[in-house]
């Protein structure tokens, strides 16, 4: 069963679409001396989920939760405001709001992958 992730928890990119703010981020909170939990860049892993497994260490483990109705439309928000992802992504905010809801509604979009 789903719960919600707790708010100590330190969450950032697998950065699977490689891109440098991702990356930054990666490495920032890897040079920390806490216990990560990663989640899949999305759109990138919908488009290509095998590549997934390309990023995950063998020491990770995978844990579901719940993310609220909430926090999707605080996902969704948060996206519309980079124009240039809605346009390279979507052919529209609507677009882009069914689709982050329809990964949200799937195990993948409450996964998070924690490193010990």
């Amino acid at each position: 069963e789903a719960r919600l992730i707790p708010e100590d928890r330190l969450v950032c990119p697998i950065s699977m679409g490689n891109h440098m703010d991702h990356r930054l981020t990666r490495a920032a909170a890897e040079a920390m001396d806490r216990t990560l939990w990663y989640y899949p860049d999305y759109p990138y892993v919908a488009t290509a989920p095998a590549s997934l497994t390309a990023f995950l260490q063998p020491a990770w483990s995978k844990e579901c939760f719940c993310i609220s109705i909430r926090g999707l439309e605080a996902w969704q928000r948060a996206i519309a405001k980079y124009s240039s992802q809605v346009s390279t992504f979507w052919n529209g905010l609507a677009t882009m709001r069914a689709d982050i809801e329809l990964y949200w509604r799937s195990e993948g979009g409450s996964c998070l992958w924690r490193r010990t």
